[in-house]
C-alpha cells in the first residue's frame, strides 16, 4: 500500500492507495509547516504519529510539505516519517515539485498554490526550473488566505464595509473587537488563524470586498506569476483560495493571456481524478 500526504500550513490531506489501484481511505488532519520549527524531526514525529490509525505498514510514503524548502528540512521530515513507518520507502517533496511529479505534468507551465500561503514556479522538463520567492506571511504570500483574511479583519474593525455587512460580520464573529484581537495575537499560528476568516467573504456582497480580493490577486500575479509569461501560456492552480475565489482570479489571469490547465482544491483531488482510483 501507498500513503500520499499533501500537507499545507492549515490542513493535511491524505489518501491510502491499495495495490489494485483502490483508494482504501481519504482523510484530513491538521496542517504542519516544518519551516516554523527548530527541532523539526521531533515536532514532525509527534504531529504525524496519528497516521498509524490510517495505515499500519505502508510500502511507500510520499510526502509533500509547505516549508520543505531545502535538503535539510526534507531530510528531517523524511527521518521523522521513517521513525513512524519503519519499513516504508519515504519520498519528501516541496509543494511545487510534488504537484508536477505526482500529476506527471508534461507541458511547460506555471504551477501555483494559493492557500493559507502562496507559492508559484515554472515547471519544465520534469522539474521546477524557476520559482518566485514567497517570503512567508510576514514578507510575502501575496494572494494568500492570510492576506485576504487580514484585509477583511482590519476593514471590519475600521467599519469600512456597509453598515449591513458590518452587522453580518459582527454576528458571524460572535465576539467583541478586543477579544478578536486577543485571539489573533495569542494564536500559536496567526497565519493559519487569520486565513480561516476568508470564508466570511462568501457571506456578503460589498464593493470593498471586490476591491480587496482583486487587489490581492493582482499583487499575486504581478509579483509571483508575470516573471514566467515569456516561457509559457498555461497555469495550473491549486489550493482553497484559488478554487473558491476562481470567479475573481480566472478573469485576471485571462487578461494576461494565461490559459487555465488544472484547477483543483488540492493536488490529491486532482491525482485521484486523473488516475480514476476507485473508492
Amino acid at each position: 500500500m501507498k500513503l500520499i500526504l499533501d500537507c499545507g500550513s492549515t490542513k493535511c490531506v491524505g489518501v491510502v492507495v491499495g495495490k489494485t489501484n483502490s483508494r482504501t481511505s481519504t482523510f484530513q488532519m491538521a496542517g504542519f509547516n516544518p519551516f516554523l520549527f527548530e527541532i523539526i524531526e521531533k515536532e514532525a514525529y509527534g504531529h504525524f504519529l496519528e497516521l498509524r490509525s490510517h495505515i499500519v505498514d505502508p510500502e511507500e510514503v510520499i510526502f509533500c510539505g509547505a516549508g520543505c524548502i531545502d535538503i535539510s528540512i526534507k531530510t528531517a521530515m523524511g527521518q521523522a516519517l521513517s521513525n513512524i513507518f519503519l519499513k516504508a520507502n519515504i519520498e519528501v517533496y516541496d509543494d511545487l515539485e510534488f504537484i508536477g511529479r505526482i500529476l506527471k505534468i508534461q507541458r511547460k507551465s506555471i504551477i501555483a498554490i494559493m492557500g493559507t500561503g502562496t507559492n508559484a514556479g515554472y515547471w519544465k522538463n520534469g522539474s521546477i526550473a524557476q520559482r518566485t520567492y514567497s517570503g512567508g506571511y510576514l514578507l510575502g504570500d501575496e494572494g494568500s488566505g492570510f492576506k485576504l483574511g487580514k484585509d477583511l479583519i482590519i476593514n471590519y474593525l475600521r467599519n469600512n464595509f456597509t453598515s449591513e455587512n458590518q452587522r453580518i460580520l459582527k454576528n458571524e464573529l460572535g465576539i467583541g473587537d478586543s477579544l478578536l484581537l486577543k485571539e489573533i495575537y495569542r494564536s500559536k499560528y496567526p497565519n493559519r488563524f487569520i486565513a480561516n476568516y476568508t470564508k466570511l467573504y462568501h457571506l456578503f456582497e460589498d464593493p470593498l470586498k471586490d476591491q480587496l480580493i482583486n487587489k490581492e490577486f493582482t499583487s499575486f500575479i504581478r509579483s509571483r506569476v508575470e516573471a514566467f509569461l515569456e516561457e509559457t501560456d498555461t497555469i495550473h492552480l491549486f489550493g482553497s483560495i484559488s478554487y473558491h475565489f476562481r470567479d475573481y482570479l480566472i478573469p485576471l489571469l485571462e487578461q494576461i493571456n494565461l490559459k487555465i490547465g488544472i484547477l483543483a482544491k488540492n493536488p490529491i483531488e486532482a491525482y485521484l481524478e486523473k488516475n480514476q482510483y476507485r473508492k
